[in-house]
Order: C-alpha cells, then structure tokens, then sequence
C-alpha cells in the first residue's frame, strides 16, 4: 500500500499557509538585503528558474533555495554568502512547516495498517515526517525530485513498487488529491482509493478519472484488509 502525506492524514493546508506568511517576514528580517522583498517578486524570480531549469519543480525544496539564493544574489549578496544563507532558509522553512502533530487516530490507523502489509509514503512536498509522529511506520518514504518526478507522473508510484517489492499492480494508493493521486496512480496500473482528511474534500466529483473506491474514514481501509484476508 502507498498513503499520500499532506491533506490526507492530516490537514495541510493551515499548516502551510502559516509557513508560507512566517516565511517572507523571516526573509525580510533576517537579511538585510531582502528588506523591501515581496511576494511577486519571489514569483517572478522562481518562474525564471523555472524557465532555465524545467526539473527545479520536480524537488520543491531545492527549489526554494535555489530562489532564495538567487534573490539575495541579486540584491548584492556574495554568492558564497547567498548559498549559506539559502541553505539557512530552507532549513528554517522546513522546520515551520514541520511544526505540528498528525492527528493521535491518523497515527494509530496507519500504524495498524502498516503492520499488517507493507506500506510506503509518497509526497510531493518537504514536511519532515520523523517529527510529526510518522517515524518508524512507513518501510519507506519517497519523495520528489529530479530523479523521480512528482505525482501524477508515474515515477513515484514505481519507485514505491520497487522498494517495497511488489508490483504496482499489487498497490493501492490512498490519497486525496484527483489528479495528483488518483490520476497518477491510475496511470501507474496501481488500485485507488481516494480519502481526503477534511471531509468538504471527499466528494468524487472533482475526479476526471474515478477511484476504484471511496473511503469515508482511513479504518475502511482495514476493514478492506479483513476482508481480503491481509
């Protein structure tokens, strides 16, 4: 089994929306330089990299501090300087990030279910799952990058196949997202199951492609292992 992370097993998005507003005021009050730095033109600055660089979206968090060390270059930081201080950055975002507990039930179900057959975590994103409550669970955890693409392309769901040693024929993957999850796991040859952790989000309409099922509360998915004989 593959378990999507962000908005899946806990809700995401206050916690990323905090970090995101935490973020520019750290980048304005810790250097000097970036006083007057501002939100349009962190984008403008990442959508030039991305122009030069088409698989910097592929790690979100050396793209972060690809457009942090780029910004402090430009605003007359030496580059030495402007790395150390990007790799300070990316750093300090991630642990904001990271700064809250999974839900006690999300914990308990997943741990029952990873006892039970192996299973992996597939993100996208950058949250350190070790200090949220997840460490130990998953036999392993794949993330994005250059050398695997994120969700929807398939790359994740194959790398996740072979390391736990199944093919992805023998996955189900549970996630919230219709594209991201569902559309990319299809595309896999992977079973779906879709649940999203606020339940406004739960509705299949938003799929293009539907899941082979729908869940209303990740204990289903250990009802489908009792019935399955797993």
């Amino acid at each position: 089994m593959t378990l999507d992370l962000d908005d899946t097993l806990y809700d995401n998005h206050p916690v990323i929306a905090r970090a995101e507003n935490l973020f520019m005021e750290y980048l304005t009050e810790r250097f000097s330089a970036l006083r007057s730095f501002s939100w349009q033109q962190y984008a403008d600055i990442r959508s030039w990299l991305y122009e030069l660089d088409p698989f910097l979206h592929c790690d979100v968090s050396l793209a972060r501090l690809e457009i942090v060390k780029k910004a402090l270059i430009l605003h007359g930081v030496p580059e030495d300087e402007a790395a150390d201080g990007a790799r300070e950055a990316l750093a300090w975002f991630v642990r904001v990030r990271s700064d809250f507990r999974v839900p006690d039930k999300s914990i308990e179900t997943v741990r029952k279910i990873a006892a039970r057959i192996p299973t992996a975590a597939l993100t996208n994103g950058n949250v350190d799952y070790t200090v949220i409550g997840l460490d130990g669970i998953f036999r392993t955890v794949v993330r994005s990058g250059r050398d695997v693409p994120p969700k929807p392309d398939r790359a994740m769901f194959d790398e996740a196949a072979r390391r736990l040693g199944v093919g992805t024929s023998e996955i189900l993957h549970v996630g919230d997202d219709p594209v991201t999850d569902i559309r990319g796991a299809v595309s896999a040859g992977c079973l779906t199951a879709m649940f999203a952790f606020r339940p406004e989000y739960r509705n299949v309409s938003r799929c293009t492609i539907l899941p082979d099922i729908s869940l209303s509360s990740l204990d289903e998915v250990l009802e489908l292992l009792d019935a399955y004989g797993s």
